[in-house]
């Protein structure tokens, strides 16, 4: 994580369990790597929409820049979320503040995505595990396909070994199907979880 301004925010990013890595070439976040049926285990809700809105601010209690992303829900997979949810993560630009944390997920407004999360008060959200709990939805013509960034993240492969991990797009239908059997199998809840045709509309 880099931050314009040190202070009280050092030792709040102390508790975090993720630790930040610097290089010469680029930031990085060690974190567990979850396959989906643990992201499904860890999460609260998971719910497919568009993003409609950001906002930054200073959390002065904290001493920490904040970013929330409002996202119109679509349909839910599993959990209550519906209607206009907040996601809230660390970082953002306020003022004169400029705080990054590597690894983390980046939202765009207008795009299209699968979250996995854990539930806040009302309807606050957090990630549950950084850049692994979106996937981005793509669609052109008939296709679609899902991915997700790792890019800012780097995994235990062995021991002392730390390596970056990729992942390809995946087909859309494919990602659903196992999506649907997994909610079932880990959660023990069995519904409708399909994909849209089209980009859902967005009311806001």
């Amino acid at each position: 994580m880099f931050t314009l301004r040190k202070g009280r925010a050092l030792a709040a990013l102390l508790a975090l369990t993720v630790t930040a890595l610097a290089s010469a070439t680029a930031w990085a976040t060690v974190a567990k790597h979850m396959d989906l049926a643990t992201l499904i285990e860890r999460s609260d809700a998971i719910a497919h929409g568009v993003v409609v809105g950001q906002s930054s601010f200073l959390d002065e209690e904290r001493d920490l820049v904040l970013t929330r992303t409002t996202l119109k829900v679509d349909r839910a997979y599993f959990g209550e979320a519906s209607g206009l949810i907040q996601i809230q993560q660390i970082g953002g630009e306020a003022g004169e503040r400029v705080t990054k944390l590597a690894g983390d997920a980046a939202f765009e407004p207008g795009e299209e995505v699968i979250v996995f999360m854990k539930r806040g008060e009302g309807s606050l959200y957090y990630l549950t595990s950084m850049a692994q709990s979106k996937y981005r939805v793509t669609r052109e013509g008939s296709s679609i396909e899902v991915r997700r960034d790792l890019s800012g993240l780097v995994f235990l492969k062995g021991p002392k070994v730390l390596d970056h991990m990729e992942e390809g797009a995946r087909d859309g239908g494919d990602f659903i199907a196992e999506l649907g059997a997994l909610i079932a199998g880990v959660k023990g809840v069995e519904g409708v979880v399909e994909l849209p045709t089209n980009v859902p509309e967005v009311k806001r």
